[in-house]
């Protein structure tokens, strides 16, 4: 197991596109990366934080933006 993923391993993981996480970057609503030269990486603790961060337990908890 890496613990340092590609944008496509982070979109596996997470279950969604490259494209949402590239959106995701850009707006800053998205996982904590790291660029290393024209590369994009995550860290798999990052991502795990980030989805923890919008656990949920009823649609009442949260703001519709």
């Amino acid at each position: 197991m890496h613990d340092v993923l590609t944008s496509g391993e982070a979109a596996a993981l997470l279950r969604v596109s490259q494209s949402f996480l590239a959106k995701a970057r850009m707006n800053g609503s998205g996982p904590a990366f790291a660029k290393i030269g024209a590369r994009i990486v995550y860290r798999r603790e990052a991502l795990l934080r980030w989805l923890a961060d919008r656990e949920h337990f009823s649609t009442s908890e949260y703001e519709v933006a």
